[in-house]
């Protein structure tokens, strides 16, 4: 789940306040929602370095730092990785950016869009 903004949108769910929501994933919320058919496809795409190998799977992430942001949930990684995902965590998705380009890491996690 993003900052502050995307949490002042749950708790608007939490209490029936709201019925419509961009860019969260029924997976990120264990809340009693009813969530509709998405209207936009939502997905995940893994980032990598120029200087780095590119992955052909996720299992060739295992073991390997993998920019995320904080907070936020990635359940395919998580199942697919297991214990060899290993987190490093950014404030946002353009700070993830910044570290692949400054050569800081060489994997991140985006969304598609």
């Amino acid at each position: 789940m993003a900052p502050s903004t995307e949490r002042t949108r749950l708790a608007a769910l939490e209490r029936g306040q709201g019925d419509l929501v961009c860019a969260m994933l029924p997976e990120w919320f264990a809340g009693p929602f009813d969530w509709s058919q998405p209207m936009l496809p939502e997905g995940e795409v893994i980032l990598t370095a120029a200087r780095a190998k590119r992955p052909s799977s996720l299992a060739d992430l295992r073991g390997l730092t993998i920019g995320t942001v904080h907070g936020f949930v990635y359940p395919e990684l998580e199942q697919a990785l297991g214990s060899g995902f290993v987190r490093e965590d950014a404030p946002n998705a353009a700070a993830n950016l910044r570290k692949l380009n400054q050569g800081r890491m060489d994997y991140a996690v985006s969304n598609q869009r």
